[in-house]
């Protein structure tokens, strides 16, 4: 009984970190995008073509 009951609330600890975590990326996300709109974009496209680049050149070396 008594793992169970610790097993729950290691659950039970991560999944409320999570959800605080991706609150909080959600409303600075948000803030991100309405202080600076034209970066935030310029940001997001210039990153995913990095990633992308990144991901090519660690598949052929």
């Amino acid at each position: 009984m008594r793992v169970t009951q610790s097993a729950r609330q290691v659950v039970s600890v991560v999944v409320t970190s999570f959800v605080c975590d991706l609150s909080a990326l959600i409303s600075l996300s948000h803030d991100v995008i309405n202080q600076e709109p034209f970066v935030t974009i310029l940001f997001l496209v210039i990153g995913l073509i990095a990633l992308k680049n990144i991901r090519f050149f660690l598949k052929h070396s």
